[in-house]
């Protein structure tokens, strides 16, 4: 930097400086954001496995009901 005064230097470093810590709280907002979003999925994610545990629970019961009954008819039938 032949020619180039201290205050010149200085100036350029604090602009280098400034432009640094503006990318730095972009990258900070950026991560905060995609940590909410990832909160948010895995809330989801564990509303939606509630649901489809209670979707399937029906069924199930509804099988054993009908299982049940099927063994009841065959025992009155064998009787």
């Amino acid at each position: 930097m032949a020619g180039t005064t201290e205050p010149e230097i200085l100036e350029s470093g604090l602009s280098k400086l400034v432009a640094f810590l503006a990318q730095m709280r972009v990258l900070v907002t950026s991560e905060t954001r995609n940590s909410e979003l990832e909160q948010q999925v895995r809330e989801l994610t564990e509303e939606e496995l509630e649901t489809t545990r209670a979707t399937l629970r029906e069924p199930q019961a509804a099988t054993l009901e009908a299982q049940s009954a099927v063994g009841a008819i065959n025992s009155l039938a064998c009787a």
